[in-house]
């Protein structure tokens, strides 16, 4: 070692070097390797302190670099993991191998969780700032329905049902598309065939049954009267049976036109499952699924409508619970006819294999009992539809609340065009993406993504979220299946936007503290590192590359994370430019489209919406509702007016000007009779009644349009521009507002003009409030002229179920003008004196003023005691008859005392207020007098051995039993009978009412 360094020793050196290196039998980063060459490293270090004292530096170094160099280009598996180069010394520093574990060991994971926190921050930001506030704007309260009703609160009685007979609902081969559309309209409700091949059912329902076998109870959705019945989430593409049966679908040659004319082009899919039942299955309680407070029969510009496709994949009978149905109640509030007149789909014979009812979601319905112990279970396939969203600066509606919705989470975002070319198109990650509302191809269309319903739903306590019950579930079972020390304990009272708060704010704090912890070990990690590789360098009196290398891995990290911090700034950038999010921060998401009502006051009456009324308004004109739009006029008085109105047409056109006018007045003049007026909403969503001069000019329009089918047409499409113009949110500014309405109308003006039509437009202001002179009721309409000689008589042929049994078959024929039977009730409007039903459930009534109508048929009245009856259907009432002398009433003579038969004997009219009239009566008792007031007055129906009447026990609404009256007892009661057989005895008639069916 003590010997003088020379070249032939280094060159020596050298080759014994690269000989052990290239040695196969020894491992490169065994122990005896890497002791090998650190002898040689020492022995060359020993022979350059020798060079240095005799002065030969230049000549070590200039062969230490070749060293060096030889070694750093040598096969990185033959390195050693320390090596020298001149007089430095490092660890690991040419190593790609170890170079690579470092990055995965300890860059990797720090990059990794770092990238977890700036999402968690991004989430919790996004939902602060947009999310959580989205929530509010969802939630759709008093206010709104007050503001956006496009309906009445509609009740539907037997005659509203429109066939008793399965086989009106069949879709006819001779039918056009336009015909579906219509016989959806009628019906809400319409059976296509063979929507499916046989053997596409049978396969499906082989696929269908597998799957309930080997489901899981997590996997279950919860349908009513669950027992014995099953239904599960349904992927586009998780079987060829499920892609074969939708390809079908979508491809029917009848059933596509029509379902696109109906909701609208490429429309959203919401729903696709699948629903068994078995043998024990009970009846299902008649249901619309979606409830009326959340309808678009109601707020047909707050809620999409939607459209389910019941598919048979067997053929079904009554027997094994075939779908029951009630036809024509899709615009109903309520339907409890239903129960009486509902018929199933098979009817006495069967619903074929394939065949399928394509139905609305409004309309009523039940799953039926599934009673045949021998037969097969029932399967259904069902899709539902919707239309797609509109551009999200002018959408305005939600989804319907009260809807189950069974749609697997990755399903949504799609519409009908993706679930066509599922293979193509429904594959991930893009589908989740297109799902999450994240991502979608530039050729396809958005449907309505999974984030967006369910806050739409979890806003206003939808269907399982409100009930907390559920959520303690939820979050029991790993909520939404973060690790354990993320998720957030159930407390009492939470609700579900308290669980996602807590939820997204943990993980941001869990995040943040795990990252500043985890960077706080590495760099102190590094700083030991540094310290103790200088520390040994030094020791040896070498130069350490250690600090070098331990910088170089923190400047790496910290380049990562300023891309990542870039990266979310930029993303949070353009997020907070969207529409979506200046919506929200400007609250004008999802915002109605109609104005708050100004307050002036209609002189207009405001009128009680019954059935028999012509119903007019402009909510309803726009083109994106689809075939909703045209709803009104297939609703009661609309029905008849529309036939009337095309029986006169033809008429009309024959006819000259002033014979016309007679014409238009014996319409007005039938009207009156059937107890039937013209109602428009105005701005404040009060259904009033129109002037006779607005209704003259109305119906005069209505008639002379018929007869020219280009103008009418042209007269439709300028109503959908005026009503965009007027309602949009697409249109702001004077030129939408005020300057396009204008020029619209003096063309329109000019056209109808050229033809004799004088333009009429509900939005105008009213005129002629005055009633004009009809002519006589009685006289038949006879118009000599020399042009025609013309005679209209003042019947027709209308036929409603009146009493009838499940089978009948009802068909409807109107003509001009009609003879139905006038409503009881007559005509109410606000500020008439009534006898209202007390409660609505009582068979007492008591003499009150209407002082305020809500939906257009929910009843508020004010009794003559001061009392205030609150939300009374049109039923609950009549109109008030005064009292009479002789008359039998029940009287109480003190707050305290009860109601006592007696007659009155003389009436006390007030000179100030007709309400305040004085009553002196006898009691039946006692034959005692008393004066008292009509607020201390109740009448009270009588019934008489024959009668069909409802039991109400208690006074229970809920509960009511149909009996009839088979004695009359002496002290005023009466025995009834129930339909089972049972009899009961004196039965007071306070607990009585009349039997609605």
């Amino acid at each position: 070692m003590n010997q003088e360094y020379s070249k032939e020793q280094a060159d020596e050196l050298q080759s014994l070097r690269q000989l052990i290196l290239q040695c196969p039998a020894v491992d490169p980063n065994s122990e005896a390797m890497l002791f090998a060459l650190k002898t040689l490293d020492e022995v060359k270090e020993e022979q350059m302190k020798g060079l240095l004292l005799n002065g030969k530096k230049g000549q070590y170094t200039s062969h230490g670099e070749d060293d060096a160099q030889n070694l750093t280009q040598s096969d990185p598996l033959k390195r050693p993991k320390e090596y020298c180069t001149g007089n430095r010394c490092g660890i690991g520093g040419g190593n790609k191998v170890m170079g690579a574990i470092r990055f995965i060991v300890m860059e990797l994971p720090l990059v990794a969780l770092f990238t977890l926190c700036v999402i968690a921050c991004m989430t919790s930001y996004i939902y602060d700032e947009y999310l959580d506030p989205q929530f509010d704007l969802f939630v759709y309260d008093e206010v709104n329905r007050t503001r956006d009703l496009t309906f009445y609160n509609r009740e539907c009685s037997p005659n509203e049902i429109t066939t008793l007979n399965p086989e009106d609902l069949y879709i006819q081969k001779h039918y056009t598309t336009n015909d579906n559309v219509e016989h959806m309209l009628t019906h809400g409700m319409s059976i296509y065939r063979d929507i499916l091949k046989q053997e596409t059912a049978a396969e499906l329902r082989d696929w269908v049954l597998e799957r309930n076998k080997s489901m899981k109870r997590k996997d279950e959705i919860d349908v009513l009267s669950n027992t014995n019945r099953w239904s599960f989430y349904i992927g586009a593409n998780d079987h060829p049976s499920v892609t074969k049966a939708i390809h079908e679908v979508v491809t029917h040659q009848v059933f596509r036109p029509a379902l696109e004319k109906i909701v609208g082009a490429n429309p959203a899919i919401i729903e696709m499952t699948a629903i068994t039942s078995a043998y024990g299955a009970e009846d299902q309680d008649w249901h619309h699924d979606i409830i009326a407070e959340g309808s678009p029969a109601k707020y047909a510009q707050s809620f999409i409508p939607s459209y389910s496709l019941f598919m048979a994949l067997q053929d079904t009978t009554a027997a094994m619970g075939a779908t029951e149905v009630c036809p024509g109640t899709y615009m109903c509030s309520i339907a409890w006819a239903c129960d009486e007149y509902g018929f199933q789909v098979s009817g006495s014979g069967q619903w074929k294999q394939g065949d399928a009812i394509f139905m609305n979601q409004q309309s009523f319905h039940r799953g039926a009992a599934h009673v045949d112990p021998d037969g097969p279970h029932r399967a259904l396939f069902i899709i539902t539809f919707a239309p797609r969203p509109m551009d999200i600066r002018y959408e305005t509606r939600l989804i319907g609340q009260g809807g189950s919705y069974s749609l697997r989470w990755d399903m949504w975002g799609h519409t009908l065009d993706d679930f066509e070319h599922a293979k193509e198109k429904m594959r991930q990650p893009w589908t989740s993406l297109k799902a999450l509302g994240l991502y979608k191809p530039v050729d396809s269309q958005w449907g309505w993504d999974w984030i967006t319903q369910q806050s739409m739903r979890l806003a206003n306590d939808d269907t399982g979220y409100g009930d907390e019950e559920k959520l303690q579930e939820f979050v029991r079972n790993r909520g939404i299946g973060l690790p354990k020390f993320l998720s957030v304990s159930f407390a009492e009272g939470m609700s579900w936007r308290d669980y996602l708060r807590k939820t997204v704010t943990r993980c941001k704090i869990v995040l943040i503290k795990a990252n500043v912890m985890l960077n706080a070990i590495l760099l102190c990690i590094a700083l030991l590192r540094s310290i103790i590789g200088t520390l040994v360098a030094r020791r040896k009196g070498l130069q350490s590359s250690s600090v070098r290398n331990t910088l170089r891995v923190l400047r790496r990290i910290m380049l990562y994370y300023t891309v990542l911090v870039l990266a979310a700034i930029g993303i949070l950038r353009i997020i907070c430019n969207s529409y979506w999010a200046m919506g929200i921060k400007n609250r004008t998401l999802y915002s109605s489209p109609f104005p708050i009502p100004s307050g002036n006051g209609d002189p207009r009456p405001v009128a009680v919406v019954t059935k028999y009324d012509v119903l007019l308004n402009d909510r309803l004109d726009f083109k994106n509702l689809g075939s909703l739009s045209d709803a009104l006029d297939y609703q009661g008085g609309n029905i008849k007016f529309r036939a009337t109105v095309r029986a006169a047409s033809k008429f009309a056109r024959h006819l000259k000007t002033e014979d016309v006018m007679r014409l238009v007045l014996s319409v007005l003049n039938g009207m009156r009779r059937e107890v039937c007026r013209l109602l428009y909403q105005n701005e404040s969503t009060d259904w009033v009644v129109l002037s006779d001069s607005d209704a003259t000019a109305f119906t005069m329009q209505a008639i002379l349009l018929e007869s020219v089918p280009i103008l009418k047409a042209l007269h439709k499409e300028t109503r959908f521009l005026l009503a965009s113009y007027k309602y949009g949110r697409q249109y702001k500014g004077a030129m939408a507002k005020l300057h396009s309405p204008l020029h619209i109308h003096a063309i329109m003006k000019l056209l109808m003009n050229r033809i004799g039509i004088k333009p009429f437009y509900l939005g105008s202001p009213p005129t002629g409030l005055v009633h004009v002179k009809y002519l006589n009721t009685e006289e038949t309409f006879i118009v000599p002229t020399k042009r025609s000689t013309l005679q209209i008589p003042l019947t027709s042929s209308v036929k409603l179920p009146t009493s009838r049994s499940r089978k009948e078959h009802v068909k409807r024929t109107y003509s001009m003008p009609w003879n139905v039977t006038i409503h009881k009730n007559g005509m109410l409007v606000l500020g008439d004196i009534v006898e209202a039903q007390y409660n609505g459930i009582y068979n007492e009534y008591y003499k009150g003023k209407i002082v305020k109508i809500k939906e257009g048929s929910i009843v508020d009245v004010e009794y003559t005691d001061g009392e205030l009856d609150l939300s009374l259907e049109p039923h609950h009432l009549r109109k008030f008859v005064p009292y009479t002398v002789g008359e039998e009433v029940q009287v109480k003579a003190s707050t305290n005392e009860q109601y006592l038969d007696a007659e009155i004997i003389k009436i006390i009219s007030s000179s100030s207020d007709s309400n305040d009239d004085q009553l002196i009566v006898r009691l039946v008792e006692n034959q005692k007098k008393l004066m008292v007031s009509t607020g201390s007055v109740r009448r009270i129906k009588k019934f008489f051995v024959g009668d069909v009447v409802e039991f109400v026990p208690d006074g229970e609404d809920e509960y009511m039993f149909r009996a009839t009256v088979v004695k009359e007892n002496v002290d005023g009661t009466v025995n009834i009978k129930f339909e089972d057989g049972e009899t009961m005895r004196y039965v007071e008639m306070i607990s009585l009412r009349e039997w609605r069916g």
